[in-house]
Order: C-alpha cells, then structure tokens, then sequence
C-alpha cells in the first residue's frame, strides 16, 4: 500500500503558515490541500516531475478551487529567505522543470513529510 508521510512540524512550520496567509486561509486547509497535492503526486507523478502541468492540474490535484495561479505562487513564494517553497522552480539541461521537493526519496513526493514539486 502507498502512503505519504507527514512530518509532524508541518502545521506548524513557517512555510505552511506562510503560504495559509498568501492564501487567505487557516492552516488547517493548508495541510489539507498540501496532503491532497503529495497524494495525487505520489499518484500521478510520482518522480516528482510535473513540469508538463498547467497550474490548473496541480490545483486540482490538492483541491484548491480558487485561482489555480494564487496558489502555484503561494507554493513557490512560501519558503524562508533563498530556500524552496513547497513547490520548487528548477532547471535542468532540458530547461524549466518542475517537481515535488523530497525529503522522502522513497515516497518521490514529499516535504515536511512531504514536499511535492518543482516548478
């Protein structure tokens, strides 16, 4: 069976509250929506890779149903100081790309328990 840890600091953590505010939401439906992201990722895209994802679809994927492109920047703006944000923007030889940041290796997807991606 599949599963995706959550790291117990995760309600509590800068990064969640931070991008719970950006949002204009409680942390509580912070959690929940990054839950639902690191399993539709561990589902859907399980190396991390969603660099051919439109907002939209990873905005699904965590079940957020307000502006798909408020909630990819909250992501990617949530980290502390140069650090990630539970989304990451990255580049490799074949350009942009994004995926989960992995504290989990395993899982593929993960943060905090479990970061889900770069952008």
């Amino acid at each position: 069976m599949q599963y995706v840890e959550v790291h117990v600091e995760l309600p509590t953590h800068p990064k969640t509250k931070r991008c719970a505010r950006r949002l204009g939401i409680g942390v509580p439906q912070m959690v929940g929506h990054l839950a639902m992201l690191w399993l539709w990722c561990q589902r859907y895209a399980p190396d991390g890779d969603v660099s051919g994802l439109v907002p939209a679809e990873l905005a699904d994927g965590a079940g957020w149903e307000g502006d798909a492109q408020a909630f990819m920047d909250a992501l990617l703006a949530c980290g502390i100081g140069a650090g990630a944000g539970f989304l990451e923007r990255a580049t490799d030889d074949e350009g942009d790309a994004r995926r989960p940041l992995s504290g989990n290796a395993r899982a593929g997807a993960a943060g905090l328990g479990c970061h889900c991606v770069r952008w």
